[in-house]
């Protein structure tokens, strides 16, 4: 080996193992990561604001733009579409583009499209503390932030399309599959719900199947998508054709059973609709138990001890995720617990411990190969993890328990409506703890991730520096 050279910092030491040069447009998508980081940081403080109020009615009680039903819905939003989608899409990108090894121009596409989308989220979410909420759950967001947002991933997805094109990897993985799926089904879903709420709106209960179709397509469809995709690709999962053929089917149970769920059994509808959503909820089961399968089946001696641990617990509650949600709909528990804690707890177990632990481990994975430098602080990505495990445990675990008594509450015709609301509060305590730990562990995700912006863009004006100046005979200190 050839004389040791003056080592860079740690942070900016580029990755062993003959990584490729970082390619051009890996600073836009960057930028749509960070966007993402700064959103979940929003999003878990406009939510632990709302849990607050369960304790303390006049916490911040004068200010009509932080009422409980303004801030809860910035929270879910920021979330939703804040941190979720975006982050969920540079992924699919980062896939196709590396993964394929595509080359590609107009890596500007990732940039406007990246500008389209945080501005429409920031208008959105401004919108909902103006009040301008639009009343469909998971969709707050006011009309006139969706042609923003639409075009913001109609441009990314484009570029994305054009990565898959350009790929020189003929064969597509099991993991492109999803994430290909993933990028048209967002637009899709958004889209048509957008249409048919904002722009040409339908009339009575037709409005609420579409809200829940979109919904459930969102929550179960579109991040079990993303999220397992995240798995495929990242986990060092045993290889081999009954591996690929077992993901592949759980790909199409997925979409087939996954897209028809989200009706409560509850809903003054036609008798078949909510029958028809209960059933393809209950079959959710097979794509839970075949995920299970796969992760048991993973060939332990191929382990990376480097994969980061949110990847090795994403599976998991996924497979619990598919257990409640199956279970509950056969044994008709939603008509005890439907307007209860319980449901925001199932929503937080699949949406931040299934599809966010799988999105942080595929950015704490994929972000230094792509930058080709190491995590500025190894250390908070542990402390990160440990936060946000504990956050979801002290939040999800009274939830769950809190709405079963809740429900059994409100149908015992002996307990009045102020001792089913005392009771629940001893439950919402430590779901409190829960939510502020898990904001200080986003806390400490967008610190890493913006110690890992500056670390690239200190790198790549040096390194300008160094092929203008230095040919000039001025020596530059790198």
């Amino acid at each position: 080996m050839s004389q040791k050279q003056p080592s860079p910092s740690r942070a900016e030491a580029p990755l062993p193992g003959g990584a490729l040069d970082t390619p051009a447009w890996a600073f836009p998508l960057l930028l749509l990561l960070a966007g993402a980081a700064f959103w979940l940081v929003v999003s878990s403080g406009f939510s632990l604001i709302a849990s607050i109020k369960f304790h303390s009615a006049n916490f911040l009680a004068d200010c009509a733009e932080l009422t409980y039903g303004r801030v809860r819905a910035v929270g879910t939003n920021a979330f939703l579409y804040g941190f979720c989608v975006p982050a969920g899409t540079a992924f699919g990108l980062w896939q196709f583009a590396r993964l394929g090894r595509s080359r590609l121009p107009l890596p500007g596409l990732i940039a406007v499209g990246t500008g389209f989308w945080h501005v429409g989220v920031a208008t959105g979410l401004l919108g909902i503390l103006r009040g301008d909420l639009s009343g469909f759950e998971n969709l707050e967001m006011p009309g006139y932030a969706v042609p923003l947002l639409f075009l913001g991933i109609v441009v990314l997805g484009l570029w994305g399309c054009l990565a898959l094109h350009e790929r020189q990897q003929t064969v597509l993985e099991a993991s492109h599959w999803y994430s290909l799926a993933a990028l048209f089904w967002f637009p899709w879903i958004f889209s048509t719900a957008s249409l048919l709420l904002f722009t040409f709106p339908l009339r009575g209960i037709a409005q609420s199947v579409i809200a829940w179709w979109y919904s459930g397509n969102l929550l179960i469809v579109w991040m079990g998508l993303v999220g397992l995709g995240a798995l495929l690709a990242l986990l060092p999962l045993a290889t081999g054709s009954r591996q690929r053929h077992l993901a592949l089917f759980i790909f199409w149970t997925l979409l087939l059973f996954g897209s028809w769920v989200g009706i409560p059994s509850a809903a003054p509808l036609p008798a078949w609709m909510p029958v028809t959503s209960r059933v393809f909820t209950v079959l959710l089961l097979v794509p839970a138990c075949a995920v299970a399968v796969l992760l048991v089946g993973s060939n332990s001696k191929e382990r990376d001890l480097e994969v980061p641990p949110f990847l090795r617990f994403a599976g998991g509650f996924f497979v619990l995720y598919g257990l409640i949600v199956s279970i509950g709909a056969f044994l008709h528990l939603d008509t005890v617990t439907q307007f209860t804690w319980f449901k925001p707890a199932l929503e937080m177990l699949g949406g931040y411990g299934f599809f966010g632990f799988a999105i942080f481990g595929a950015i704490y994975s994929v972000l230094p190969k792509l930058l080709t430098l190491e995590w500025p602080y190894q250390k908070l990505i542990r402390a990160h993890f440990y936060l946000a495990l504990a956050g979801l445990l002290f939040a999800t675990v009274p939830w769950f328990a809190g709405g079963v008594v809740q429900g059994l509450d409100w149908r015992n015709p002996n307990v009045s409506v102020v001792e089913v609301s005392a009771r629940a509060l001893k439950f919402l305590r430590p779901a409190t703890l829960g939510e502020f730990l898990i904001a200080l562990g986003n806390v400490l995700f967008l610190v890493n991730v913006g110690a890992a912006l500056f670390c690239y863009i200190r790198r790549a004006v040096m390194g300008f520096i160094a092929r203008t100046i230095a040919p000039a005979g001025v020596g530059v200190k790198l």
